[in-house]
């Protein structure tokens, strides 16, 4: 129910609050803070990004909050020693 209540919330928002976001920075921060968590998993991230490139309109917080949920869920789903591969 969160989820759906998230969905529709963020569906509210108003294009102003839009702004550029560099997604391989935040992306960076992100696995930064996460990063005790793929350590005690031993899970490897691979990245294939070019930094400055991955630009885009946005709700930074909103971005990163997705960011964070998508690569919990790929935690979550490696039992241990994997491998997260990451490419844009």
């Amino acid at each position: 129910m969160r989820t759906i209540s998230s969905l529709l919330n963020f569906s509210k928002i108003k294009t102003e609050y839009f702004q550029q976001v560099d997604l391989s920075s935040l992306l960076e921060d992100v696995l930064l803070l996460l990063n005790h968590r793929l350590n005690a998993k031993h899970i490897v991230v691979v990245r294939r990004i070019v930094p400055g490139v991955m630009i885009s309109r946005g709700i930074e917080d909103k971005l990163k909050q997705l960011f964070i949920n998508l690569i919990m869920n790929s935690i979550d789903a490696i039992l241990d020693y994997g491998k997260i591969q990451i490419e844009g």
